[in-house]
């Protein structure tokens, strides 16, 4: 057969389109022609030829593949169900604001109080003291708002905490936020930042940080107990809020808040004063001043008090620091008198001790 025939039906052979009659036909030409036995090894393997696959093996792979896929989606779904249940719960809690919940606002503050606490670990005090709040009554009377007082509290924390803390190295920092109750009203809510700070060498400090209507934080902390001393914590209490409250003891109080190495002098002389029989009938205290000359804040005092035969009532300045306040020196009180003893007189000059 000519050769030309036979390569026109190789493509069909190959296919296996062809009749039996064309297969034979070309079967037994290529056993003689060279050029056409190679042309038709050059072609293609006949789909119908190639090995079928195991029908096992085959719905082993697709059950593989099907299980993947089904840990895969099972996986997600866990994922977007936590996902849900933590945006749920973080929902409640923005708009109930109940005791103890967290919500979006808590965690923004926890972020924002953490860099605050960080400014304490890196000894940044520049930075803590410029994003200090500030109280309301600091924004309508200015007091504690000038640059040199805050300047001087920048280098009163940092002498404290170098002292204190400069042989070691925080070694962790916690902060955990909440909302509390403020008001009188359950709707009066704030959010209060407690931060512990640990040490390498075991020590750890603890304060809260709470946001101001000026969008800053204030720092918030207790007074030190005398077990437990710290200039550091002193330090942090009076940039805080400049305030130390003074109340002689008749008036309920029992605090004194002088500072250590006067403490026992101004006990003595309260005692001597109610031995006398002397009678402390007001105390009235200003808000915080500040002296620009000194560099320090100050209280104005008035003191009434009386005797059998009079009144008197002593004026001054009661000026301190972060560790408390210092007594007056004598000519910078002032007594005024109406017909009492020379002994009250007296002893509203040593009132302070």
């Amino acid at each position: 057969m000519d050769c030309k025939i036979i390569k026109d039906l190789i493509p069909l052979y190959e296919e296996g389109l062809c009749s039996e009659e064309s297969k034979a036909m070309i079967e037994e030409h290529i056993k003689d022609c060279e050029n056409c036995r190679m042309l038709c090894e050059k072609m293609p393997v006949d789909s119908k030829s190639a090995p079928v696959p195991d029908e096992k093996e085959t719905f082993k792979k697709v059950n593989r593949k099907i299980k993947k896929l089904t840990w895969k989606s099972g996986i997600c779904g866990i994922l977007l169900l936590a996902i849900l249940g933590v945006l749920g719960y973080l929902t409640f809690g923005q708009i109930t604001k109940m005791d103890g919940l967290h919500s979006f606002e808590t965690i923004i503050q926890s972020l924002e109080v953490r860099k605050m606490a960080n400014y304490i670990a890196d000894k940044d005090f520049a930075s803590l003291v410029k994003e200090q709040g500030h109280s309301f009554e600091e924004y309508i009377f200015g007091y504690g708002l000038s640059f040199n007082l805050r300047e001087n509290d920048e280098k009163i924390l940092k002498e404290t905490y170098e002292k204190e803390f400069g042989d070691t190295k925080v070694k962790s920092i916690s902060v955990y936020s909440e909302y509390t109750q403020t008001g009188l009203t359950k709707k009066s809510h704030s959010i209060l930042n407690y931060v512990t700070m640990k040490y390498e060498d075991g020590r750890e400090i603890r304060f809260g940080f709470i946001k101001e209507s000026d969008g800053l934080y204030k720092l918030v902390s207790g007074y030190p107990s005398e077990d437990n001393y710290s200039e550091f914590a002193y330090a942090l209490n009076y940039f805080s809020y400049h305030k130390f409250y003074y109340f002689p003891d008749d008036f309920g109080s029992g605090y004194n808040y002088f500072r250590k190495e006067y403490s026992d002098s101004y006990i003595e002389s309260r005692k001597s004063f109610r031995k006398a029989g002397f009678k402390l009938d007001n105390c009235s205290q200003s808000e915080y001043m500040y002296d620009e000359e000194k560099n320090m804040l100050y209280y104005n005092i008035t003191i009434e008090a009386s005797d059998e035969k009079g009144s008197a009532i002593l004026t001054t300045r009661l000026y301190y620091d972060y560790l408390g306040l210092y007594p007056p020196e004598r000519d910078t009180i002032t007594v005024y008198t109406d017909n009492c003893t020379p002994e009250l007189e007296e002893a509203m000059y040593t009132f302070f001790g």
